[in-house]
């Protein structure tokens, strides 16, 4: 009866553990399912034996079905958890829409799948619609929710000429938009990708458990075999004890907790930062910002918005105020310069002729009454450096212009976390020194560097290495080289393909306080990746001796081993929300 009821129950986990035991045997790299295999085996075996010899005090047909059960079900409930882990993965192919609404040559819509999509093609959105591909809004508003792509909350503004992100969520108003990507090309795929590969990655600190694993099961068998022939050839106990001791160290002795210790780990806090706004392109560059002890923050782009706004008007001549704008704005007009665009709107242009721009210095033009009016720098205009433009009338200098950037409303809290996690801040810009040192000390910046070309940062970024783990924030653009040489790049995303290439961070929002939250996370999971491979190999380690002392059958065994399983589980997913 016994027989009958085990044998079915041992058959498959011999199939099961088998297929997977047997290549790793042949490939002399035995895995931990050839101890499954040679626990239940061993135990079915000797069972059949003594029932042949008519032993049946000594058949041991439930310990093999047990082993196979308990290991079973550890592996089952391995298989939920790594689920909920991956979830981060399901819930980005979850904004995938299959039907979307493509606009005809007439004007009209019809309702095609997305797979069938192509740049360029135009799709109408209105109210609840996902946003199909990434595209370019060509005609209408409307209110977006981004939130689970970039971790922003709050619903967005689109008009003509704005960005839309594929999986996104039309929440108000209508808009046409023009796809310029579909395929592996669209920003989503993008992110799920890089999801992925992060959470298959492998970390330094894992080829510990990577090398311990690749010795731990040779050495158990050995320890098995030890363990049989000293108890019943030496220590002349009987042999059903020591078939019974050298199951119980084979069945406790899987180290598939020490295997799972740290993708667990990983996958947990890849998918805790993706739900925040942050892509991390692997596990080795979590446990990189465990150990950063400095960042390195850009200024233009990063620290600030990027966008040029006038901050100071100051007239230096006879000639109004009023007037002086007025010819200001009739050659800001003319120039797609970004320092134009920021002083365009000062006042209503007035009437200029033979308006031209000189490359590298500024613009200038004539006015009805055939004065010169000139817009530029110091160095053609021959202002003191007091002011970043200058405007002439006839070579004669009547006023200057300051230009700011504004500061991104989040970058001082930000900053101000960074030395609370034992973590140093420095500013290394192209702007000038007074602007440099003026946003330097309204943050509260000791450690900042002004007029630094890029090669220039890329010397400064080296020295400060060579002292500590250092990190590079910046926009993903002309920070590209100081981006990838940093121990770990982190860029400002703006839904950018260049800045997914450039870095190994990317922020999908512009919030800077995801940079000393992304280094907790990461400390977070290197510290749980520890405790799992402590409570691994600190279980072997008592367990072994226990079970070669017959302190455990086999059953027991098999059951313990599937609890450290569930221990690992449960340690990794408290990092979904450990502070």
């Amino acid at each position: 009866v016994q027989l009958a009821m085990s044998l079915p129950v041992y058959l498959y986990g011999a199939w099961y553990f088998g297929k997977s035991a047997w290549p790793s045997v042949r490939n002399l790299y035995p895995n931990m399912d050839v101890l499954i295999f040679i626990s239940s085996t061993s135990a079915m075996v000797y069972s059949l034996i003594a029932m042949y010899r008519g032993d049946t005090a000594f058949l041991l047909f439930e310990a093999s079905a047990s082993i196979v059960t308990l290991v079973l079900l550890g592996n089952y409930i391995e298989h939920r958890a790594v689920q909920k882990t991956t979830s981060a993965i399901q819930e980005l192919e979850t904004l995938k829409p299959t039907h979307t609404n493509k606009l005809t040559v007439g004007g009209q819509t019809m309702r095609v799948e997305v797979s069938t999509l192509n740049p360029d093609d135009l799709v109408r959105l209105t109210l609840g619609d996902s946003v199909p591909l990434d595209g370019v809004v060509i005609n209408g508003q409307a209110q977006v929710n981004e939130s689970m792509l970039t971790g922003e909350s709050l619903p967005i503004d689109k008009a003509t000429g704005d960005k839309l992100l594929g999986g996104s969520v039309i929440q108000g108003g209508h808009v046409d938009v023009r796809i310029d990507a579909a395929g592996p090309d669209t920003f989503l795929q993008q992110m799920i990708k890089m999801v992925r590969q992060a959470q298959r990655e492998k970390p330094n600190i894992q080829r510990l458990g990577d090398r311990v694993s690749a010795i731990f099961v040779p050495a158990v068998l050995v320890i098995a075999a030890l363990v049989f022939f000293s108890t019943w050839l030496i220590f002349k106990l009987p042999i059903v004890d020591a078939v019974m001791r050298m199951v119980a160290v084979l069945a406790i002795s899987c180290p598939c907790a020490m295997g799972l210790a740290t993708p667990m780990a990983i996958a947990v806090g890849v998918g805790r930062l993706t739900r925040q706004g942050v892509l991390v392109k692997g596990g080795a560059t979590l446990e990189r910002l465990a150990g950063i002890q400095r960042v390195v923050f850009d200024k233009t782009g990063t620290l600030t918005e990027g966008h040029l706004l006038l901050e100071q008007f100051d007239v230096l001549g006879k000639i109004e105020a009023a007037s002086i704008k007025s010819y200001v704005a009739a050659l800001a007009v003319h120039s797609n310069h970004p320092v134009s665009k920021a002083v365009a709107q000062t006042a209503a242009p007035a009437a200029l002729t033979l308006v031209k721009e000189i490359e590298g210095f500024g613009i200038e033009g004539y006015d009805l009454d055939g004065r010169l009016w000139q817009l530029g720098s110091q160095k053609w205009l021959g202002g003191q450096t007091d002011h970043d433009l200058y405007i002439a009338c006839d070579k004669i200098l009547v006023g200057g212009m300051k230009l700011g950037d504004q500061l991104r409303p989040e970058s001082a809290d930000a900053l101000a976390a960074l030395p609370g996690l034992g973590v140093g801040v420095t500013l290394l810009s192209g702007d000038r020194l007074s602007k440099v040192t003026a946003l330097a000390s309204r943050l509260g910046i000791l450690d900042f560097k002004a007029e630094q070309s890029p090669a220039d940062k890329l010397t400064h970024l080296a020295a400060y290495q060579r002292l500590a783990p250092t990190a590079m924030v910046g926009d993903g653009v002309n920070d590209a080289p100081a981006l990838a040489k940093a121990e770990v790049g982190i860029s400002m995303g703006q839904g950018t393909q260049v800045a997914m290439q450039s870095a190994q961070v990317v922020l999908l929002r512009d919030d800077l306080r995801l940079v000393p939250e992304a280094i907790r996370v990461g400390r977070l999971t290197v510290r749980t990746i520890r405790e799992n491979l402590f409570w691994a190999f600190a279980y072997n380690i008592i367990a072994i001796p226990v079970a070669a002392l017959g302190l455990l059958n086999p059953m027991w065994a098999a059951l313990f081993m599937s609890m450290s399983d569930v221990v690992i589980f449960i340690n990794s997913l408290r990092l979904r929300r450990r502070k």
